[in-house]
């Protein structure tokens, strides 16, 4: 564990770092080294549009790699109290970093393929530390409640046992009365995540169970067949939580399991998925996924690769 020093975030610091990573270029970030025995500034993604700058911070100790929110505080730079990530033993991709960082503190998240090289819940020995404003301690990141947009037409989040829990947009529970009595998962629907390899899993018991989803075509609503061949519902999450991933047990493989429909499924190479599927006809099917976060169109091409619309 890190036992680096930390300044509080507060809620007017908090605020100022939101501004800061709404208008932090990712692309232009670059540093000359990585601090040994203090933090190194990184500089590029643009003068500070807050009121307070900021800097992604830089550090290489214990044989690992670790990265923090730098400010100011009496002529000194500190890491903000729950930004420090800890990303093992190989330096990841700096722009990357800063794209973690907005995906953490900014509601509409970067999509799985913009994430750094390395998916620290899919590290053998990083990836400790963020949460998303929690803050990290020995036991892990605590769990933070995030509302998004469903392929239902409604709001979810999810809990702490990783369930998909009903709600309105501002993240009160809501409960609908079936056969089975109360519920705030009326449609069974299960969560879905997005690896760094962009491989659809969903956890059963613990572990990971890689798995291919694919979409209705008279509902356009999102599916698996799971590990019993039975077809789940299900809401495409993204990348694995941060205070999640530290309790996950095992990676995800790479054969995925379940039935290719005959329709093009979307791939699990793609950002999470969701919503209406409009298509169009050059050589082949083209079918066009909303990405819940951000609200962006794409697709996959025949490259099998994921191209914006």
């Amino acid at each position: 564990m890190s036992s680096f020093s930390t300044y509080p975030l507060d809620k007017r610091t908090r605020q100022d770092m939101i501004v800061y990573l709404e208008n932090a270029n990712p692309d232009q970030l670059s540093a000359t080294a990585w601090g040994q025995t203090t933090w190194q500034a990184a500089h590029g993604e643009g003068r500070s549009a807050s009121s307070t700058t900021f800097h992604i911070g830089l550090r290489y100790a214990q044989g690992h790699y670790w990265t923090c929110i730098l400010t100011r505080v009496r002529r000194q730079e500190v890491a903000l109290e729950g930004t420090i990530i800890d990303w093992g033993t190989t330096a990841p991709n700096l722009p990357g970093v800063l794209r973690e960082y907005q995906r953490l503190y900014l509601r509409a998240r970067a999509p799985a393929s913009e994430n750094p090289q390395r998916d620290p819940s899919d590290n053998n020995g990083g990836g400790s530390g963020g949460g998303g404003g929690g803050g990290g301690n020995d036991n892990g990141p605590a769990w933070e409640k995030k509302v998004y947009k469903d392929a239902y037409g409604g709001y979810f989040y999810m809990d702490e046992d990783d369930n998909y829990c009903a709600c309105d947009a501002q993240g009160t529970q809501v409960k609908t009365t079936t056969l089975k009595g109360r519920t705030t998962n009326p449609h069974n629907i299960l969560l879905v995540f997005v690896n760094s390899q962009r491989q659809n899993y969903y956890l059963h018991k613990g572990q990971r169970v890689p798995c291919q989803v694919q979409q209705d075509p008279s509902t356009h609503r999102p599916f698996i067949l799971d590990d019993k061949q039975k077809k789940r519902n299900v809401q495409v999450y993204g990348p694995m939580p941060r205070w999640k991933a530290a309790r996950a047990q095992a990676p995800a493989q790479q054969q995925p399991s379940g039935k290719i429909s005959s329709s093009k499924a979307p791939s699990s190479k793609a950002p999470a998925a969701s919503a209406k599927v409009p298509t169009r006809k050059p050589l082949q099917t083209v079918q066009f996924m909303v990405d819940p976060a951000s609200g962006r169109k794409y697709y996959i091409g025949a490259d099998g690769k994921t191209h914006w619309a």
